[in-house]
């Protein structure tokens, strides 16, 4: 598309969606610097009629998902609902239908779900909400199920995690639009949020973010206060506690989040919350997952 002719993004929402996610991509959208030619913004759904949230307030729709000619950009909300109850078929549906036009599309949260359901994520690597991680993996066999911290993104499609989601999707569109200026350690934090299980050194950072290994480490004191290594451990941990919570092992927790063993992740706990793993699995509320190691 050049780099003059508009965005449309189209915001999917349907009874029982999270008030905060649509509300809170439609104003990043409406409030990002150098989109006020370059974008229009619709909120539809299925039948053109306003939808319930999932806090019994109504979100207002512009048009039906039928109605829509123009399409850029498709971002689909989550709901509390997800994934207890599935997506209804005409959600689905016109997912389907919009995202076929689309030249990206993205879910928040657990809108992940409906992407799934819509076979947009067969084939891809894909996350959501941090305590349905395991249930995305074992309904949905044909998509990699990938934990992180806030935003992953495989070819056109973008999924999210995290209580910010819907802002941290829209923010990570933008960026890739041009549309938003960010930090020359914008590829070096995604490749550790995306993967952080990799083998992140202050080397094949500093080759992603395209900067010496010098200023990787200057960059990392001045925005985040601590070293590149210390931030991938942090990264790291993030995601081992997400797995925890979400009911795998100690064993397993520490080896998909990049630890590589038990030990490594005790040493983690201890030295940065205080208490060790398995204390933790203990008294954490997350869902039992099924998974064991």
């Amino acid at each position: 598309m050049p780099p003059d002719q508009p965005r449309d993004f189209v915001i999917v929402v349907y009874d029982g969606a999270r008030m905060l996610d649509a509300v809170g991509a439609t104003e990043m959208l409406l409030d990002a610097e150098g989109l006020e030619r370059r974008r229009t913004v619709s909120i539809v759904s299925v039948t053109g009629a306003d939808v319930v949230s999932s806090i019994g307030f109504a979100i207002p729709v512009s048009r039906s998902a039928a109605r829509v000619e123009s399409v850029d950009t498709v971002i689909v909300v989550g709901s509390t609902l997800l994934p207890r109850y599935p997506a209804h078929r005409a959600v689905v549906a016109s997912v389907r239908l919009l995202s076929a036009k689309a030249r990206r599309t993205a879910a928040i949260g657990t809108g992940s779900f409906v992407l799934a359901a819509a076979g947009v994520l067969d084939g891809r690597r894909a996350t959501t909400d941090r305590r349905f991680v395991s249930e995305l993996a074992s309904r949905y066999p044909r998509i990699t199920v990938t934990p992180v911290q806030a935003v992953l993104a495989d070819g056109p499609v973008y999924t999210s995690a995290g209580p910010n989601a819907g802002v941290e999707v829209v923010r990570a569109l933008l960026r890739d639009d041009g549309m938003m200026r960010y930090s020359q350690l914008g590829p070096a934090v995604a490749a550790v949020a995306n993967n952080p299980a990799s083998r992140h050194t202050v080397q094949s950072l500093a080759e992603t973010a395209r900067v010496s290994s010098r200023t990787l480490s200057r960059l990392f004191r001045r925005e985040f206060g601590t070293t590149p290594a210390k931030y991938v451990e942090l990264a790291r941990l993030h995601v081992a506690v997400r797995l925890l919570d979400a009911g795998y092992s100690v064993t397993r927790a520490a080896e998909n989040s990049g630890f590589g063993s038990s030990e490594n992740l005790r040493r983690a706990f201890i030295a940065h919350r205080a208490e060790s793993p398995s204390a933790y699995r203990r008294r954490s509320s997350g869902p039992a997952s099924g998974h064991s190691g």
